[in-house]
């Protein structure tokens, strides 16, 4: 029993200090240095699953979450946007997200943009600028706004 304890507390503890170490960590960190650090521990750690699932640049990710949330979870903006991923509603509808669980669910608010990121990437990576798409629409790329956004985005990555 003592073995498998102390087993079970060193792996936790090697994996809070990998991900203590981890780039993740440290650029959330960067962005907002009075982020409770259990919470950007939590979110370091699941940016950094979403984003090797779905093959996405980390950085930018994480540069997006903080543009559009300041990595708040359970907020809806005045343009019916949700929680730390800011996820539309009729973008949620149309992949079947469900907006309960985008307010309250951390892995599941940031898959749901991190799929969203990736739809945009394999539809439009071509492009150059295609992940502002995720803040724009695919209509709307050109407007100032959306140059605006690009640039904060690449400042914060």
């Amino acid at each position: 029993m003592f073995k498998l304890l102390s087993l079970l507390i060193l792996s936790l503890t090697s994996e809070s200090f990998s991900s203590l170490s981890s780039p993740t960590y440290k650029h959330i960190l960067d962005l907002s240095p009075r982020l409770e650090k259990s919470y950007a521990l939590k979110l370091a750690t699941n940016i950094d699953k979403v984003c090797d699932k779905y093959a996405l640049n980390k950085r930018r990710f994480t540069a997006i979450l903080y543009q559009e949330s300041a990595f708040k979870m359970g907020v809806i903006s005045s343009t019916g946007d949700y929680s730390i991923s800011q996820i539309h509603h009729r973008t949620a509808a149309a992949f079947g997200f469900d907006l309960k669980r985008l307010l309250n669910d951390m892995e599941y608010a940031l898959e749901c943009g991190a799929i969203v990121l990736k739809d945009f990437k394999t539809r439009y990576g071509h492009k150059k600028d295609w992940y502002v798409m995720y803040n724009c629409g695919v209509k709307d790329i050109n407007r100032d706004t959306c140059q605006r956004y690009k640039k904060s985005i690449e400042k914060l990555m």
